[in-house]
């Protein structure tokens, strides 16, 4: 009897199967549908499955997928994680630029489209910067140089355009005055205590014969030798930075620091001599007369004044960029104010050298 039951249960368990072919695997067919239909049931099943496990995962992203952002979200990620305090306006950036003033983060590459929307905005502001910078420059001596070295840049020229532009202004005042500080003529060359002996060999070894009385000679010496002194200007700057550089090693500042600093008094100087050369240029016409040369004295006076607002610049300069005490100061500036004038004599040899053989 039990062994007619167990048959029997068997029998319809197979039957079942058979009539509901997909119920194994997890897919009830209803009621009379074929092997083929459940099947096609189940992978119906399966693609709904795996469209609600995918809008699960994405359902707080509503981006197209067609568009792989990963770098983009990168940069921002970065850019958000990387904030920086301007040192201009003091406001919290993330961008490249600060939202507040537009000063740019040091440290990061401009890109070619920025370079021209910045190169146009220059164009367009700079007689305000140039008008910033000057002011920056002497009030007080120094405030120009921090700022930049600090990042406070907007608003200023950079400080080679600020010299060259200054020094472009200097050559003019001193042709129209008739004074000349950096543009000596070739009998002036020969007749310096301190480097005459050195041009009168070049000028004996390069042109025998030729001397500083001879006029057609001298013309062109002295026409090239304005032209090469406006250009040569800037080898003052490196040798000037070179020697503040060793006189505040125990600082360690940065090199480039030093040619900010020095590319600053040097704009400056030509500044200071700019509103020299005209009083002197006056105070030498009432004095000694139209045509008259100018005597040893009055050159040495000159030279003092000259000298004096170099110094003072230094003074102050040196306080409100590197912090130096007093005393320190004081010793920094006579020992610049000396190298400076080495430097100019090294100069004036530099631009009668290249003169000479390039005539």
């Amino acid at each position: 009897m039990g062994g007619k039951a167990a048959c029997a249960a068997r029998l319809d368990h197979a039957q079942g199967r058979a009539a509901n072919p997909g119920e194994h695997r997890g897919v009830r067919a209803p009621r009379g549908h074929s092997r083929r239909e459940a099947r096609r049931s189940r992978s119906v099943l399966q693609g709904q499955r795996q469209l609600s496990r995918r809008e699960g995962d994405n359902r707080w992203d509503t981006r197209p997928h067609f568009f792989d952002d990963t770098a983009s979200r990168k940069i921002v990620s970065d850019t958000a994680s990387t904030s920086w305090i301007c040192p201009s306006c003091g406001s919290t950036a993330t961008a490249r630029y600060c939202g507040n003033c537009g000063e740019r983060r040091l440290g990061v590459d401009r890109t070619s489209a920025e370079t021209r929307e910045l190169a146009v905005d220059r164009a367009h502001s700079f007689f305000d910067r140039a008008r910033a910078s000057v002011y920056a420059l002497v009030s007080p001596p120094g405030r120009l140089t921090a700022d930049w070295i600090r990042g406070r840049r907007v608003g200023y020229l950079a400080p080679l355009s600020l010299f060259l532009w200054i020094n472009v202004a200097f050559f003019l005042i001193q042709s129209i005055s008739g004074l000349g500080i950096l543009t000596w003529p070739l009998r002036v060359h020969l007749s310096d205590d301190s480097i005459g002996w050195l041009t009168n060999w070049l000028l004996a070894q390069r042109k025998p014969g030729v001397g500083a009385a001879m006029g057609g000679y001298a013309d062109i010496f002295n026409a090239l030798e304005a032209v090469h002194a406006k250009s040569l200007v800037i080898v003052m700057v490196p040798a000037f930075a070179a020697i503040l550089g060793a006189l505040t090693l125990d600082r360690r500042e940065p090199f480039r620091h030093m040619l900010t600093f020095t590319t600053h008094f040097f704009s400056f100087a030509l500044l200071w001599l700019c509103l020299l050369f005209p009083i002197a240029a006056i105070v030498l016409r009432l004095i000694v007369g139209g045509g008259a040369a100018v005597n040893h004295a009055m050159d040495l006076a000159v030279s003092a004044v000259e000298a004096g607002g170099l110094a003072w610049y230094l003074y102050i300069a040196l306080g409100t960029v590197f912090g130096m005490s007093w005393l320190r100061r004081s010793i920094t500036v006579v020992a610049l104010i000396a190298a400076q004038y080495a430097i100019l004599k090294a100069y004036h040899l530099v631009v009668f050298t290249v003169t000479l053989y390039s005539t």
